[in-house]
Order: structure tokens, then sequence, then C-alpha cells
């Protein structure tokens, strides 16, 4: 037998992007999930009345969904009766972070990246995962493990896997920055359509 010396594949990166609410997880629900995807995307929740009261991560291999963020005034599970020791929950903005629901889903992420699947979707990276929160540990974890930045990876070619980021686009280049990442495309979305690649 002939050694194979191509090699061993690249992991591709493409960040996904737009400006808030430009339908970035619908885009992705639309158009990336499938038997060949693993990862994480957020699910806004809302409450009775119709209005907005916080996100849920959705497990797309299994589809198991746990509450991360709720407006302040709004109850999370094992929140109302905390055990003993640290709280169970952190603070961003108008938000409560359940902090046990993140701490599974950081394991969701990287359990994904682990797996056998060809694409790896992890939605959405902001201003939590900037301060060290929210997905972070699972982020720094893969990037600190030989992720390929793919820079120069050819638009369309086939790789080994390929890694989908979603981020606002505000928070496009301090994301980069902060996990020392280089994408091989950024897709811009808007109004829930891809209007087109660029170079960040």
């Amino acid at each position: 037998m002939e050694a194979d010396d191509s090699g061993p594949e690249q992991t591709r990166l493409i960040c996904i992007t737009g400006a808030r609410d430009s339908g970035k997880t619908t885009w992705c629900r639309r158009h990336l999930l499938g038997p060949d995807t693993a990862g994480v995307v957020s699910l806004k929740v809302y409450g009775p009345g119709g209005d907005m009261n916080g996100y849920d991560a959705h497990r797309i291999e299994d589809g198991r969904r746990l509450p991360l963020l709720r407006i302040a005034s709004d109850a999370l599970p094992s929140v109302a009766a905390p055990p003993p020791g640290p709280a169970p929950f952190d603070r961003i903005g108008r938000f409560r972070v359940h902090l046990p629901a993140m701490q599974e889903v950081n394991r969701w992420i990287v359990e994904a990246w682990e797996g056998p699947k060809k694409n790896v979707v992890i939605d959405e990276i902001g201003r939590l995962e900037l301060r060290g929160g929210g997905y972070a540990p699972a982020l720094t974890r893969l990037f600190g493990v030989g992720l390929s930045r793919a820079a120069d990876t050819p638009s369309g070619v086939r790789t080994g896997r390929t890694l989908f980021l979603v981020t606002r686009e505000d928070f496009l280049r301090a994301v980069a920055d902060r996990f020392g990442i280089t994408p091989a495309e950024t897709w811009i979305i808007q109004d829930g359509e891809r209007i087109s690649p660029r170079d960040v």
C-alpha cells in the first residue's frame, strides 16, 4: 500500500454574521441543519403575551433544549430555590444566565466537535463569550487544540470538516481577536437570506 502524503484535511472555519435580528439563526436552521451536522443553535423564547423573554439552547443532534437566558424578572429552572453554594445564575444586561445549563451546553459543543459529524454549528457568540462566559470555555478548548485557521482555503473546496460560528456583525472583529481566529469566509445574513460572502 502506498503511503498517503497528502496530509490531514483542514478544518474550514466560516463565520455567519449580520445585524441584530437579521435572521442568522433562521438561516442556519434552514440551510445547515441535517444528518451531517452537530452543535447548538439559539432559540428565542416567548411569553404568553408574545413578548420575547429569553433564549434556549437547542442541541442539533437530538433536539434537546435547555434554558440559557431569561429576562431578569422571569424564573429559570432551579433558580427559585438554589442549592447551597455559588449562585446558579449570572447577569448580562437585562438577562439572567443559567450557569448549570450553560455548563451543559459547553459540554454539548465539545462533544459535537469531537464527534463524527462533518459540520458543526455554534450559534451564537457574543458579549457573554467576549467577557469569558457563555460558550467561551468550549471555544477556548476548540481553538486551543490545533484547529486550522484555514485562512487560505479556496472558496468552495470541501475539506475534512466545517465549523460555522455565528455572531453579530458588531462583535465579529472582537470575537476573531478574542479567540485568535481567521475565518476562511464570512457570510452575511440580511432579512434571513445570505447576501454575499466577504473576507474580514
